[in-house]
């Protein structure tokens, strides 16, 4: 993703709703954001939806939420990590949507794995950041795609009430994927 510093004036001109503010923040964080996206969908989901359906999602409910007066955004670092966290929560609901129960994405492309997107996109983001996301790849390898949801929403730091709400099961359930996934990060970090 560019670099997070806008001037403080640009921040001030979003929350005014101003529509040229509006188009710079799109340029600057676009990009980024929808490599973010495509990345956390995978290909897999790639044959229903994209990044850039994602991000235009995620831009139309922060630029409605900041008209609503319901964000307050104090500088441009918190306004990147509002915006990767709204496109992340949207990438796992449109996750969600293609993985329910008759519209499953898995019907439509057997034994598909969802992996990182492309090398490209790898390349640029920080080692540490590349080595947990293989590290999440290799927890969730075989299991449905709710184990992975579950995995995504826990290492952003939801509450288990939280994930259980949003992906549609109990707290039990929940917690026994979470068992599941510790047990297969003690195997894997063992060696």
């Amino acid at each position: 993703m560019p670099e997070n510093t806008l001037p403080a004036a640009l921040v001030k001109g979003i929350q005014a709703g101003e529509s040229k503010a509006a188009e710079i923040l799109v340029a600057h964080f676009g990009d980024g954001l929808r490599r973010q996206a495509t990345r956390r969908l995978g290909r897999k989901f790639a044959i229903r939806t994209d990044g850039e359906e994602v991000v235009q999602s995620a831009f139309r409910t922060f630029f409605r939420r900041v008209a609503e007066g319901k964000l307050t955004i104090d500088n441009s670092n918190e306004l990147a990590h509002l915006l990767v966290q709204i496109t992340q929560r949207k990438a796992l609901a449109k996750i969600r949507t293609h993985t329910a129960q008759g519209r499953s994405v898995n019907a439509e492309v057997p034994g598909a794995e969802c992996a990182l997107a492309n090398v490209e996109c790898r390349e640029q983001l920080p080692d540490h950041v590349v080595m947990v996301e293989d590290l999440c790849d290799a927890i969730v390898k075989g299991l449905p795609s709710l184990h992975r949801q579950v995995l995504f929403m826990q290492v952003q730091g939801s509450k288990i009430v939280e994930i259980a709400t949003e992906v549609g099961v109990s707290q039990r359930t929940v917690n026994r994927i979470l068992g599941i996934l510790r047990d297969r990060i003690t195997t894997l970090t063992a060696d």
